[in-house]
């Protein structure tokens, strides 16, 4: 006797949309408002949530369950979530959901990667892909370990359509004017191109009938464009944004692992688990190594400098802070360096919280207050916290720093140590 397939009824799709969707699309709104997430000009995240809520309930399993019948609810709201970070679309093919075991992901399709680079990098990014067909004479130029294509010459016999007379794909990213970089190029071989077929379940091999064979030319490019845009993506400096991604491919990866490992019990084969805990393990690895390079930088920014001394106009009394109530705090902060990409997203280092700040909210203001007198970013919202008997950084509005800008020369004291004793700043 088969399995019974699961579906969602009526009621049930209110109550996630209620608990989950809606949730996800108040929080965006929040972190819009506050100034804490910069979503892309002319990106409606209210129409990309609602047309990603229809692919939701159009969404099925390989077995034919309802995605939302038997995906988890945080995986659902994680996968929202990740969508709007990214100003990612279904409507757009931009995007879609997908079900690994019980967990949903949102699967970036090539037209989301050239959407994401064009939001990192400006709108005038352009994106060129091209096929090396049997008998084209394509001629690269390395210089200082960038490739850039010097030659192509082909003939229009040559484009045959057919797998067997592809010999390679290249593809260029030309930067917008206001990048002032030089245009990347990225060449994979056609065996390059197989190998990262073979993890697809749709390809079936060169031999047989799939989209991979009838349409070999956009394949490739499809394939080609997705490694090139995935290290430029990789490797900027959108805090928010990447989080999002590194989360996505982390997702991903283990679901992909625990679906190997249940396909594996039902069949009885045996399964790799070293080679799929090595592919984890280098997973982590990247994304620790990419967050700590992040970190380091932005320490290095924020070295404390000597400053003048402002004399005080009245007193400004914080609140003392009791031994137990400094070892809540430390625990707090030692948690938030220890978190995973989630909680680094919501968390950014000062230089990347002035970057995402409107040039007019009080937050603008206080980072320019504390630019003026060369202090040290970190420092100076921790007295902020301690001033106003906070329990972490994390917790700060702008009505807080108002509050600071207010009464910048008591601050500045109270900064120095002067009207009462403050943390270290490390």
């Amino acid at each position: 006797m088969g399995k019974q397939i699961q579906k969602v009824d009526k009621v049930a799709l209110a109550l996630i949309k209620q608990d989950v969707v809606d949730v996800v699309a108040n929080r965006v709104n929040e972190m819009v408002g506050a100034g804490q997430l910069q979503l892309p000009e002319n990106y409606a995240a209210g129409n990309a949530i609602a047309s990603w809520w229809l692919a939701l309930q159009a969404c099925v399993d390989k077995n034919g369950n309802d995605a939302l019948a038997i995906c988890t609810k945080d995986s659902v709201a994680n996968a929202t979530l990740d969508m709007v970070v990214q100003g990612l679309t279904p409507a757009k093919q931009q995007c879609y959901p997908i079900v690994y075991g019980k967990t949903l992901v949102c699967q970036r399709s090539y037209f989301g990667d050239e959407a994401v680079l064009k939001r990192v990098f400006g709108q005038a990014t352009r994106v060129y892909a091209e096929i090396e067909w049997t008998g084209d004479e394509v001629l690269f130029e390395i210089a200082g370990g960038r490739r850039t294509v010097k030659s192509h010459e082909q003939a229009t016999s040559n484009i045959t359509g057919k797998l067997k007379d592809v010999a390679g794909c290249y593809v260029v990213i030309e930067f917008a004017p206001e990048q002032k970089r030089p245009a990347e190029c990225e060449y994979m071989t056609i065996d390059q191109i197989k190998t990262s077929w073979k993890k697809s379940k749709t390809y079936q091999g060169p031999s047989s009938s799939s989209p991979h064979t009838d349409a070999p030319d956009q394949f490739c490019k499809r394939t080609a464009i997705r490694r090139a845009c995935k290290r430029l993506i990789n490797t900027s400096d959108d805090h928010y944004l990447i989080a999002a991604v590194r989360r996505q491919e982390m997702t991903m990866a283990e679901a992909e692992a625990d679906q190997l490992a249940i396909e594996a019990g039902e069949s009885g084969e045996p399964i790799d688990l070293e080679k799929v805990q090595r592919g984890l393990d280098e997973k982590r690895a990247a994304a620790v190594d990419a967050q700590a390079a992040a970190d380091a930088q932005a320490e290095a920014e924020a070295q404390p400098q000597p400053q003048p001394q402002p004399e005080p106009d009245r007193e400004l009394e914080p609140k003392p802070e009791s031994d137990s109530e400094a070892e809540t705090q430390a625990d707090a902060e030692e948690e938030t360096s220890q978190g995973g990409d989630e909680q680094e997203a919501s968390e950014s280092t000062p230089s990347e919280e002035s970057e995402s700040q409107s040039a007019s909210s009080p937050f603008s203001r206080f980072q320019d207050l504390i630019d003026k007198h060369e202090l040290n970013a970190t420092r100076a919202r921790k007295v902020l916290v301690e001033a106003l008997n906070l329990p972490d950084v994390r917790t700060l509005k702008n009505d807080d720093y108002d509050y600071a800008l207010s009464n910048i020369e008591l601050f500045l004291d109270l900064y120095k140590g002067k009207a009462a004793p403050t943390t270290d700043p490390e």
